[in-house]
């Protein structure tokens, strides 16, 4: 029994509500899950039964769904970058302003050469000293924009990444992704399905 409700002292069961788009089920059962209903041919089995199928089919079609989701369709895109050149006082400015937690740094050409995170700019002992490419880090994971979600979250986990660059084939940036991109991307995908 996960959930209890205490009245007058005494403990009974507390019935969740439905699920959406399953309040039928309410009109059917018309009682209390541990009291069968007084009505012919009960019909609550029935139900539970169609409701578990029509619940497992959602499921299925939520992970086809993301299965087939790409880099491309949860990237942020055009996406803010800073050249290595950059003073760390303006990556500062544009972490403020911006309110990101990661930035590129990328070459004259467009390509990735570096990432620049908000702590990177604000553990640093001397305030708005120094070039991003003093405090960057050099090495960068990139995708492509048809690499899988399921993909992009093993190697973000896997490489303890909180973003990563998007680049075309011939490496230059088109886009970022960062973990927040991917958890929406499940959350909007319902693959959890909490209703069930």
């Amino acid at each position: 029994m996960p959930f209890v409700t205490f009245h007058g002292g005494i403990a009974r069961p507390y019935e969740l509500p439905p699920p959406p788009g399953v309040q039928e089920q309410t009109k059917v059962a018309n009682a209390s899950p541990l009291r069968p209903s007084d009505r012919p041919g009960d019909e609550i089995p029935a139900a539970l039964r169609r409701y578990t199928e029509q619940s497992r089919q959602s499921r299925e079609d939520h992970k086809k769904a993301l299965r087939a989701m790409v880099a491309t369709d949860i990237m942020t895109s055009p996406v803010q970058s800073l050249p290595e050149d950059a003073s760390v006082a303006t990556a500062r400015g544009l972490f403020r302003l911006r309110k990101f937690r990661y930035v590129p740094v990328v070459s004259p050409e467009t390509h990735p050469i570096g990432m620049l995170t908000d702590r990177d700019t604000f553990l640093l002992s001397e305030i708005n000293r120094g070039l991003v490419r003093d405090v960057m880090r050099r090495d960068v994971i990139t995708t492509t924009p048809d690499t899988s979600v399921q993909d992009l979250l093993r190697v973000m986990v896997h490489a303890k990444l909180g973003a990563l660059p998007v680049t075309t084939a011939d490496k230059v940036l088109v886009g970022i992704i960062t973990t927040s991109d991917v958890l929406q991307a499940i959350a909007d995908a319902d693959t959890l399905d909490l209703w069930a």
